[in-house]
């Protein structure tokens, strides 16, 4: 770290889904699922959030895709008959 740095803060995990749970209370799905995606934490909790988001958007496609990738990883093959 350079001289005068500050350190890097936590991501807190909870803070962000209150903040993400705020915004879609008040209809606001779209900076929810941006703030989400601009968090810097990758989790399924997250993935989770982000697939209310675009479910919330009309984004039914998206949000299989960020399930199923959370749930399988990235770049799994599964059956949308069966999800």
């Amino acid at each position: 770290m350079p001289a005068g740095a500050a350190a890097p803060t936590p991501v807190d995990l909870r803070a962000i889904l209150a903040w993400a749970r705020s915004l879609l209370d008040c209809s606001q799905a779209e900076l929810a699922l941006e703030m989400l995606e601009n968090c810097g934490c990758e989790s399924s909790v997250v993935a989770d959030a982000k697939a209310v988001c675009l479910l919330k958007l009309g984004y039914l496609d998206r949000a299989m895709e960020t399930l199923q990738a959370a749930v399988f990883g990235p770049g799994a093959i599964s059956d949308p008959g069966v999800c």
